[in-house]
């Protein structure tokens, strides 16, 4: 948890809502939203497709407050890994801040992770494989949108 209380101290702003997954913090957090499962390696599953990748921190679209699943301080996760989760949830909560990217269009969606991802690669000089699959999307948007047109 210490390790947290450094990473927040450089990374989020004072006026975010952020915390680790606990009974309560996830009563809080999913009000007006989704209240995730937790799987048995500490990370969230969607409910809605259990079988999917599991992820670990999110930022609800309602009220911008940030959980962050309790495998990130398991001990075997690092706190590189942490940070890098951190600022990606953070990105997130700043577009929300200012509207930015914001709506359930799957275009804005995956506009979103993207910017998410490069905040963190930001950090991290090395961009996460995860954003391939919302490039993949958008691009696959524009492909169908452009064989609409013709």
């Amino acid at each position: 948890m210490m390790s947290l209380g450094i990473i927040k101290s450089l990374f989020v702003p004072e006026d975010a809502w952020i915390a680790i997954a606990t009974k309560d913090t996830m009563e809080e957090w999913s009000k007006e939203y989704v209240k995730f499962n937790i799987n048995s390696g500490g990370l969230f599953i969607d409910p809605a497709n259990p079988l999917g990748k599991p992820f670990k921190g999110i930022t609800n679209p309602n009220t911008g407050k940030i959980i962050l699943a309790p495998g990130l301080l398991d001990g075997v996760r690092t706190n590189y890994g942490l940070g890098d989760t951190v600022i990606h949830e953070v990105d997130h909560f700043i577009n929300w801040k200012n509207g930015l990217l914001q709506g359930n269009h799957p275009l804005i969606e995956n506009m979103n992770e993207i910017s998410a991802y490069k905040a963190a690669g930001d950090w991290t000089r090395v961009i996460s494989s995860g954003i391939n699959d919302y490039v993949y999307e958008i691009n696959k948007y524009i492909l169908n949108l452009k064989m609409l047109i013709k």
